[in-house]
């Protein structure tokens, strides 16, 4: 390798702008949410210094914001359930480029205007470690009430200093995991036996990182913090 081409490399690094397989390392830092504005995210993100809080409907973003959110959040709201092709694909990129995506129960799951699409397999699915499906009866996800404990199952930034919440009633999108780690389950019982259910996930997706959460997660604000704290520690 000659000192031009060294020294080439060298800056594009030092400046994360090195492109590896089309994959972009993201350098920003703002904290984009997709769907209704929620005053219990806005408290969350308010409390990271010099965070940028970006607020976007699903239907009117702007792609070349996409390149700017180091944190996305999509809510599982009426808004935020859907993504089109677009915005996914955005989505997807901007993960495999560095942003880290907060996901939970059904957002992302549809299209508007199109109900052949129904769930992530649609490019988003490519940064999500689970996967729902409807019932034949329903067409949709719904989401069932559990009663029982959250039990953390694995350290992680996100779980730092959380430990198990008590018996509580908590409304969930049941998944099944594709890979990633699971960080928290919901024991329905208060034996070790007892039947669980997947609460939170977490994936690497090239230089990004994916939470899916099961249930609504301003339940548990400690662990949404601690997620956007280690995002802007990084």
């Amino acid at each position: 390798m000659d000192k031009i081409t060294f020294f080439t490399l060298f800056f594009f690094f030092l400046f994360g702008c090195l492109q590896i397989g089309g994959q972009t390392k993201v350098e920003e830092k703002n904290i984009c949410f997709f769907g209704k504005i929620d005053d219990g995210f806005n408290a969350i993100a308010r409390g990271i210094p010099n965070a940028t809080i970006k607020w976007f409907d699903p239907d009117l973003f702007s792609p070349p914001e996409m390149e700017k959110c180091k944190i996305i959040v999509v809510k599982d709201d009426e808004k935020g359930r859907y993504a089109d092709r677009l915005l996914r694909q955005k989505i997807r990129n901007a993960v495999w480029g560095g942003s880290t995506l907060l996901v939970y129960k059904e957002a992302a799951t549809l299209v508007r205007n199109d109900s052949s699409v129904l769930g992530w397999n649609l490019i988003i699915g490519e940064v999500i470690p689970c996967e729902i499906a409807p019932t034949a009866e329903r067409k949709t996800f719904g989401e069932r009430i559990v009663n029982g404990t959250l039990i953390i199952t694995e350290r992680d930034a996100a779980t730092e200093g959380i430990t198990s919440m008590a018996a509580n009633e908590w409304a969930i999108t049941e998944v099944s995991v594709k890979e990633g780690k699971q960080l928290a389950i919901i024991r329905e019982g208060k034996l070790p036996s007892s039947p669980a259910v997947v609460a939170i996930l977490k994936a690497n997706y090239g230089f990004g990182q994916t939470y899916y959460f099961a249930y609504n997660p301003l339940l548990t604000p400690g662990i949404v913090a601690n997620i956007f704290f280690s995002v802007y520690a990084q």
